[in-house]
């Protein structure tokens, strides 16, 4: 059997500030879709696609949907770097070096981009790409 679509899309920092689009269609239908005035900074409201396991956050300004922040909590997403939930701290090292720690947290920055990767011991539970906006 062929694995599910789901599993062909990864993320990395250039997922972030890209338009919502191809990333949203290559993902299928979501389980829930909410919008919501916003408090970004350039005046854009929000919409939050929610999967299994995955949440892309959006700002819209204009009309265009804009990836401001992506949640992976399933082992279904991974990064562009081969890295998913279930992974090993030496794994995330290996992939994108030593990050800022802090509490169960590492921190990985790149420029007003960052992902953070949240360990339960030496085991990635959870990874959020966001942006600055």
């Amino acid at each position: 059997p062929t694995e599910p679509a789901v599993q062909n899309v990864k993320f990395g920092f250039d997922t972030l500030l890209s338009s919502a689009g191809n990333v949203t269609s290559a993902l299928g239908e979501p389980m829930n879709v909410a919008t919501a005035p916003s408090c970004y900074t350039n005046g854009a409201d929000s919409k939050i696609y929610t999967y299994d396991g995955l949440i892309v956050e959006c700002y819209v300004l204009d009309g265009a949907e804009t990836i401001c922040g992506v949640t992976i909590t399933n082992g279904n997403y991974s990064t562009d770097k081969g890295i998913k939930i279930g992974s090993s701290k030496a794994d995330v090292e290996a992939a994108y070096g030593a990050g800022e720690e802090i509490g169960y947290y590492t921190i990985y920055a790149s420029g007003d981009k960052e992902l953070d990767v949240k360990y339960e011991g030496d085991i990635v539970t959870e990874l959020s790409f966001l942006a600055a906006v």
